[in-house]
């Protein structure tokens, strides 16, 4: 049995974004689901507990709630002004729980779990609630800034899975799902998608159910999307990492032969299969992965590598004239669609504001690349390269569109989602996850 719930976070004597209450209202009844207010405090924690009178109509959870036996509310009593309300709190997605608690911005981790396919997400909610802060002091001013109105959706089925996206909305209530778009206690069918970044490709590991799933969300938002793709060269028949380490090249030379030409061959297939479910176009970010052919030109393995030599070759022939040496070997094994395009290193693509053309891996200065310092950069992006996606403020990360578990963490805990972004011409951005080889039920 499938339930479904919208949760909100509103604070105490706030008014409330009446728009978006109506809007979240048709959604309910579009999707069947349950409204559900957690309360927080307001301007100050001496004031009275007072919710706005049009809430007390729908169940109010201000304690810990199971929603199923992975899937919890909790709340810490975190104040709405903290910075990050989820800083701290990281500890407490025992047991493979993932948690959702109040929040009047929404934040999104997933902390690594056991041994199980399914990474611990702890999120927090968005408002319903005007701002409510007291601005003479600093932190009340960022909270202000920083305030969003939204929700999160919630699937549940059975004891042990479940869904889950967050919805953020405009500050005239207006939002965008891949159901539709929500306006003025209406909803439109198309929710008009403009991109969509895609998690880490690396064929040859691709998850065949995640990509289904891509290619299912791809449909559904009208196929006309711009598709960006992170690490779309895996470079698992020339890695460096597999220098010295004899035994794990022997397993690699049983599943892919160690033979660059055929992974160049089903890179290009790869990439043409996304051209050909859109009729946007498909930019190639360039990403750490991509960048292993690059070292193995720049650093001479493809001399005397045996069966390897003569297409490396070509490729470093190509890389001294300048060529991006993926791009030429793609091209070299075949046709590529013409609606592929590469963004290079330091070129980046903005749309509505959002960076989305940055791999995610490089930081400031040379250094490696951190939510921290990709929001610094850009104010807003989505970004990949992590493979566990992530949300503060308008910094996205998507996940991985490979198996769960690869050679490198298959033993012990992970992270790992399998999760794509979506950027909404509202200029508003939802991140979908794939569960299990499903991404709604």
């Amino acid at each position: 049995m499938v339930k479904r719930y919208i949760i909100t976070t509103a604070q105490y004597n706030a008014g409330i974004n009446k728009n978006f209450l109506k809007n979240i209202k048709k959604y309910a009844s579009v999707n069947k689901a349950e409204i559900i207010i957690l309360p927080t405090i307001g301007r100050s924690i001496t004031e009275d507990e007072k919710l706005h009178r049009d809430l007390e109509q729908y169940e109010i959870i201000d304690t810990d709630h199971k929603l199923n036996n992975n899937l919890k509310i909790k709340n810490f009593g975190v104040r709405p002004q903290q910075i990050n309300p989820l800083t701290g709190l990281e500890r407490y997605a025992q047991g493979d729980k993932s948690y959702i608690t109040p929040g009047t911005k929404q934040v999104l981790k997933y902390v690594a779990n056991s041994y199980d396919d399914i990474p611990k997400a702890i999120l927090t909610t968005g408002a319903i609630t005007t701002p409510y802060y007291n601005l003479r002091h600093a932190i009340g001013v960022r909270a202000e800034k920083d305030h969003e109105y939204g929700f999160v959706y919630v699937e549940t089925k059975g004891t042990k899975y479940f869904h889950f996206h967050q919805v953020k909305a405009l500050v005239n209530g207006t939002f965008a799902d891949h159901t539709g778009l929500y306006k003025n206690g209406k909803r439109h069918r198309a929710p008009e998608a403009v991109a969509m970044v895609v998690g880490d490709l690396h064929p040859g590991d691709t998850d065949p159910r995640h990509e289904k799933c891509t290619f299912d969300q791809i449909k559904q938002l009208g196929g006309k999307l711009d598709i960006f793709l992170h690490d779309t060269f895996n470079g698992k028949s020339i890695s460096h990492h597999y220098k010295n380490h004899y035994i794990r090249k022997y397993e690699v030379y049983n599943e892919q032969g160690l033979n660059l030409t055929q992974e160049l061959k089903d890179t290009l297939k790869a990439i043409n299969k996304y051209a050909k479910h859109t009729k946007g176009t498909v930019y190639i970010v360039a990403s750490n992965h991509d960048e292993h052919l690059y070292r193995y030109l720049d650093e001479g393995r493809f001399i005397g590598d045996k069966g390897n030599d003569l297409i490396g070759s070509m490729l470093y022939t190509a890389a001294l004239k300048g060529e991006n040496p993926l791009e030429f070997g793609l091209k070299f094994m075949g046709k590529l669609e013409p609606n592929v395009v590469f963004i290079e290193r330091g070129e980046g693509h903005k749309m509505l504001g959002y960076e989305l053309g940055n791999h995610g891996d490089e930081g400031a200065n040379g250094g490696r690349g951190s939510p921290r310092s990709v929001e610094t950069a850009n104010s807003k992006s989505i970004t990949a390269h992590r493979h566990s996606a992530m949300k503060i403020r308008n910094t996205y990360g998507v996940g991985t569109s490979t198996y769960p578990r690869l050679d490198y963490n298959k033993v012990g805990y992970s992270n790992w989602s399998q999760t794509n972004a979506i950027l909404y011409k509202i200029g508003t951005v939802q991140l979908i996850n794939t569960i299990k080889g499903l991404w709604k039920w």
